[in-house]
């Protein structure tokens, strides 16, 4: 094979690789060869907030719904994973995904959105290697509404047994086989019983509370 023969495929080659220019996603800081435009397309397609980050902390490829999340855009220099993470969350990872027996890992964080406010994402992590990097992948998802309406409901109950435990009406829990699981004082008033004699009472037999 002749020089210039090998020139080209080695051209070929470099391209076929991604050391050419990409059309869009992020370009790597170091190991641009890693990723190509079709890897960076597909990344960008799907349907889930995914991140790859290299050691350096900088982006290099993100899905389009993560761009739309952070406001990152498809061209320039890549960001650094600290400008949409606490800090301290992202040294916590690197140092504890580092151990051969660590690979993946799943946490619960705050970050900020495009438009400023605050949103809580499950976030999993993943170290793995492509060719001489080590490349970390986060895949997360927004649980902000989940969690507030966890909270909602959690509120709600707490509100429910104040007026149970305080209400001057007597009040019994029946679970679906008919047995008392929880009563209010006003209920062991109102019969004259203590909790012993109502507690696992089955209302469907025969008993003594009235």
């Amino acid at each position: 094979m002749d020089e210039a023969a090998l020139t080209d495929e080695t051209t070929m080659t470099r391209e076929a690789e991604g050391e050419g220019e990409a059309s869009e996603g992020y370009k790597p800081s170091v190991g641009v060869s890693l990723l190509d435009d079709a890897v960076c397309n597909f990344i960008d397609s799907l349907n889930e907030i995914i991140l790859l980050v290299d050691e350096n902390r900088d982006i290099i490829a993100a899905s389009g719904v993560a761009r739309a999340l952070f406001g990152l855009s498809p061209e320039g220099e890549a960001p650094n994973i600290e400008n949409l993470f606490p800090k301290v969350y992202i040294d916590s990872i690197s140092h504890r995904m580092k151990g051969e027996d660590a690979k993946r890992m799943t946490l619960t964080f705050p970050a900020k959105a495009a438009d400023g406010h605050e949103v809580l994402l499950e976030a999993r992590f993943n170290w793995f290697q492509a060719g001489n990097e080590n490349l970390l992948s986060i895949t997360c998802r927004d649980i902000t509404d989940f969690m507030k309406a966890m909270s909602d409901l959690t509120d709600r109950e707490d509100r429910y047994r104040t007026i149970f435990r305080e209400s001057p009406l007597g009040f019994i829990h029946v679970n679906s086989d008919g047995y008392i699981t929880d009563c209010n004082n006003a209920f062991l008033a109102i019969f004259g019983l203590d909790r012993s004699e109502v507690i696992d009472v089955c209302l469907a037999e025969d008993n003594d509370l009235d």
